[in-house]
Protein backbone atom coordinates (compact mmCIF):
# COMPACT_ATOMS: atom_id res chain seq x y z
CA UNK A 1 0.00 0.00 0.00
CA UNK A 2 1.07 3.74 -0.05
CA UNK A 3 4.28 4.28 2.01
CA UNK A 4 3.56 1.23 4.41
CA UNK A 5 0.68 2.27 5.44
CA UNK A 6 -1.87 -1.32 5.34
CA UNK A 7 -4.97 -0.10 6.73
CA UNK A 8 -7.54 1.60 3.81
CA UNK A 9 -9.20 4.05 6.83
CA UNK A 10 -6.13 5.42 7.33
CA UNK A 11 -5.49 6.11 3.72
CA UNK A 12 -9.17 7.12 3.52
CA UNK A 13 -8.47 9.76 6.11
CA UNK A 14 -5.12 10.94 5.15
CA UNK A 15 -7.00 12.11 1.71
CA UNK A 16 -10.03 13.59 3.33
CA UNK A 17 -7.74 15.49 5.55
CA UNK A 18 -5.61 16.55 2.64
CA UNK A 19 -9.21 16.90 0.80
CA UNK A 20 -10.53 19.31 3.99
CA UNK A 21 -7.31 21.39 4.03
CA UNK A 22 -7.62 22.15 0.07
CA UNK A 23 -11.43 22.77 0.65
CA UNK A 24 -10.41 25.74 3.60
CA UNK A 25 -7.79 27.20 1.75
CA UNK A 26 -10.19 27.68 -1.46
CA UNK A 27 -12.85 28.65 0.83
CA UNK A 28 -10.29 31.54 2.51
CA UNK A 29 -9.39 32.65 -0.84
CA UNK A 30 -12.57 33.10 -1.98
CA UNK A 31 -13.69 35.33 0.85
CA UNK A 32 -10.23 37.23 0.49
CA UNK A 33 -11.01 37.95 -3.38
CA UNK A 34 -14.63 38.81 -3.16
CA UNK A 35 -14.58 41.16 -0.71
CA UNK A 36 -11.93 42.97 -2.86
CA UNK A 37 -14.79 43.61 -5.48
CA UNK A 38 -13.59 44.07 -8.62
CA UNK A 39 -15.35 46.62 -10.62
CA UNK A 40 -16.94 45.43 -13.93
CA UNK A 41 -15.74 48.47 -16.14
CA UNK A 42 -11.97 48.13 -15.76
CA UNK A 43 -12.06 44.55 -16.79
CA UNK A 44 -14.98 44.08 -18.85
CA UNK A 45 -13.56 40.30 -19.57
CA UNK A 46 -13.77 38.82 -15.81
CA UNK A 47 -17.22 37.17 -14.55
CA UNK A 48 -18.36 36.94 -11.54
CA UNK A 49 -17.45 33.99 -11.01
CA UNK A 50 -13.23 35.09 -10.98
CA UNK A 51 -12.80 35.13 -7.49
CA UNK A 52 -13.64 31.80 -7.55
CA UNK A 53 -11.21 30.46 -9.99
CA UNK A 54 -8.68 32.76 -8.68
CA UNK A 55 -9.12 30.92 -5.22
CA UNK A 56 -8.63 27.47 -7.05
CA UNK A 57 -5.61 28.90 -8.71
CA UNK A 58 -3.61 30.50 -5.40
CA UNK A 59 -4.87 27.03 -3.44
CA UNK A 60 -3.37 24.96 -5.64
CA UNK A 61 -0.45 26.82 -5.82
CA UNK A 62 0.27 26.59 -1.78
CA UNK A 63 -0.52 22.99 -2.50
CA UNK A 64 2.16 22.31 -4.72
CA UNK A 65 4.53 25.05 -3.36
CA UNK A 66 3.97 23.06 0.22
CA UNK A 67 4.49 19.64 -2.12
CA UNK A 68 7.81 20.85 -3.32
CA UNK A 69 9.06 22.37 -0.09
CA UNK A 70 8.35 19.18 1.80
CA UNK A 71 11.76 16.86 1.26
CA UNK A 72 14.12 20.07 1.76
CA UNK A 73 12.73 21.23 4.72
CA UNK A 74 12.80 17.31 6.35
CA UNK A 75 16.63 17.15 5.22
CA UNK A 76 17.19 19.95 7.52
CA UNK A 77 14.85 20.03 10.48
CA UNK A 78 14.38 15.99 10.88
CA UNK A 79 11.05 16.20 13.25
CA UNK A 80 9.24 16.87 9.15
CA UNK A 81 10.37 13.24 8.24
CA UNK A 82 6.88 11.96 9.94
CA UNK A 83 5.30 13.64 6.71
CA UNK A 84 8.04 12.67 4.47
CA UNK A 85 8.68 8.42 3.68
CA UNK A 86 12.65 9.14 2.98
CA UNK A 87 13.89 6.61 1.06
CA UNK A 88 16.87 4.92 3.00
Amino acid sequence: MIQGIKSKKLIFLRHLCVGAVSFLLVYLFYLSYSTWGVTPSLWPDWGVDHPYWRAWAHAAFVLLFLTLILSPAAKLWPPIRRFYHLAT
